[in-house]
């Protein structure tokens, strides 16, 4: 979590702190060995953010339980390392995206082989939508990982603000 007013550093030692406890509690309670990052870190519906390292071939999603017209503004930044692919999608097409199949995401709220972008997105519907930050070679996506640069890791920082009158539910996904 960001705060105003904290120390540098203080955030990373956190997350590090966070994301040891969390792999080492899912190895012991659920043998999960996965390739791709999963949260537990709180997001609130203001000004949330999270800041951390994908590998190549890594994915990471937020789910989004949202009504219709609820709005979010999403801010993904590469802060070091090679453009990513942003997919914005449903549920079904996020399982089809997991499985490697081909899938459909709504194009106003995606962004492929960026290193910086800011959406803001209505939901249409009533829903469970997934935010997928992707750092694999993925057909869909235009981005690639290249392991000659920095090993094909790239630092991302991830801002999720929801407007006021918005009650929609984010939490980061777990697999």
């Amino acid at each position: 979590m960001c705060f105003a007013g904290d120390p540098p550093g203080m955030e990373r030692a956190f997350r590090k702190q966070m994301l040891h406890s969390l792999a080492k509690s899912l190895r012991q309670n659920y043998g999960y060995r996965g390739r791709n990052i999963i949260f537990r870190m709180p997001i609130t519906p203001t000004a949330s953010c999270n800041q951390f390292t994908l590998n190549a071939d890594q994915f990471c999603a937020y789910i989004l339980d949202l009504k219709m017209k609820d709005k979010i503004l999403v801010r993904t930044e590469v802060i070091t390392g090679l453009p990513i692919d942003l997919f914005f999608v449903n549920e079904q097409n996020f399982k089809l995206y997991r499985d490697g199949k081909d899938f459909t995401f709504f194009k106003d709220f995606s962004a492929l082989d960026t290193r910086d972008s800011r959406l803001k997105v209505t939901a249409i519907c009533d829903g469970r939508f997934y935010y997928i930050i992707d750092n694999t070679s993925h057909p869909a996506g235009k981005a690639s990982p290249d392991r000659k640069y920095k090993g094909g890791k790239a630092e991302i920082s991830v801002t999720i603000d929801c407007l006021p009158e918005t009650k929609s539910r984010i939490r980061p996904f777990e697999a």
